[in-house]
């Protein structure tokens, strides 16, 4: 083997350590199989997990009324991570049909649509609401969407057979799996044992 062949080998198996893996969100369904939340939500590049709780949202946010209460802080990046709702969690799969039968995610009742709302900022145009952009997931898949509303801070949404609220947390970082470290580890072992034979046989 010439050393452009050694060299090939190797530019494979760093490129093999550096790429990331195709992530995909872990699904949290309970004993009933009803969808309660998600591990793993990647929302612009940031990994989160998510829990769907019912409550009012002063209860659910500690006040529900200052900036620091909430995850996502502006009407985009709730809109962000509702999105990612739609594309990653309310989905169809072997634990279940969460998007064609939107009344398997807690709190939703409701057999034609499931309404989870993330709250991000204090409504400074009504008292006591708090803006909540939400994703909306119907038995009609043209018309999933993601949209904008304000709840009034104490409202219960348990009495809604519709909305659920998302309490979303930054997921912790895993630990790499060394796997692709250890195969560049070999791959370098290799090549050096291979220049190794050939100078001794020289």
């Amino acid at each position: 083997m010439g050393h452009r062949s050694c060299l090939s080998i190797l530019l494979l198996l760093l490129s093999l350590a550096l790429t990331s893996p195709a992530h995909a969100a872990t699904l949290l369904v309970n004993a009933s199989g009803i969808l309660t939340g998600a591990t793993g939500v990647d929302v612009n590049g940031t990994l989160y997990d998510v829990t769907f709780v019912e409550g009012t949202c002063s209860d659910l946010f500690t006040g529900c009324d200052e900036l620091s209460d909430f995850t996502f802080t502006t009407d985009a990046a709730a809109a962000l991570a509702s999105q990612a709702l739609l594309d990653q969690v309310l989905l169809d799969g072997p634990q279940g049909a969460f998007d064609s039968t939107p009344n398997r995610t807690f709190g939703c009742g409701d057999a034609s649509f499931c309404q989870i709302a993330t709250p991000t900022r204090p409504d400074l145009a009504h008292p006591n609401a708090v803006r909540t952009p939400f994703t909306q997931n119907t038995v009609f898949e043209i018309q999933d969407l993601v949209s904008h509303d304000s709840d009034d801070i104490n409202r219960d949404v348990t009495t809604s057979p519709f909305r659920a609220y998302a309490q979303w947390e930054v997921a912790e970082t895993p630990v790499p799996e060394p796997a692709t470290l250890s195969l560049l580890g070999l791959g370098l072992a290799g090549i050096s044992a291979r220049r190794w034979r050939q100078r001794k046989a020289s």
